[in-house]
């Protein structure tokens, strides 16, 4: 796992609990992108939250949203998570 340097979504949150409009349509463009892709793979996150978005400055000092935390993510057509997921199993973050 690579080091990353920034901070999650949930920390920026509690600083600034007035983001810029222009500022939070990057991030949610990002996390949608993220998602876009996760999803093009056959991922589905299942615990997408502030904590597990993490934002970090690129190298020309733009914003790099970095969706983190696949722990319980489930595959398409894995029989395994068909097994772990049943008819009124909560997992991850219940609240979001």
């Amino acid at each position: 796992m690579p080091f990353v340097d920034g901070a999650d979504l949930a920390t920026i949150l509690s600083r600034d609990t007035n983001l810029p409009v222009t500022r939070a349509l990057r991030i949610a463009r990002g996390i949608v992108s993220g998602l876009v892709a996760a999803h093009q793979a056959g991922v589905v996150h299942r615990d997408l939250k502030p904590d597990n978005v993490f934002l970090c400055a690129r190298d020309d000092g733009s914003m790099l949203v970095k969706l983190v935390d696949f722990g319980i993510s489930k595959l398409d057509k894995s029989t395994l998570s068909e097994r772990l997921t049943r008819r009124g199993t909560v997992l991850g973050s219940a609240y979001y």
